[in-house]
């Protein structure tokens, strides 16, 4: 089993030269590794930092449907903002 947290920079300077969706491509492949006894979690930064798809802090279960929705809200991502890595 593994646990794994994807940090994805959305900024905007990923919106130049296909930036984004490599990420997307990259993230989505992680997702797809991933199997019944692991656990994941997204976090996207820009200006700010938010984890992704989950209400309780803690990482989710690596079930079909949860990875199902992590790919939706991955496709869903867009460049904006500025980069803080300290967010």
């Amino acid at each position: 089993p593994k646990d794994i947290v994807l940090v994805l920079d959305t900024s905007g300077s990923m919106g130049g030269y296909n930036r984004i969706e490599k990420l997307k491509l990259a993230a989505t492949r992680v997702i797809e590794t991933l199997g019944i006894g692991d656990y994941f979690t997204i976090v996207e930064f820009n200006d700010s930092s938010r984890q992704l798809g989950v209400q309780n802090g803690l990482l989710t279960m690596a079930t079909d449907a949860n990875k199902e929705d992590a790919l939706k809200i991955i496709q869903s991502l867009r460049p904006s903002g500025a980069t803080n890595y300290i967010a």
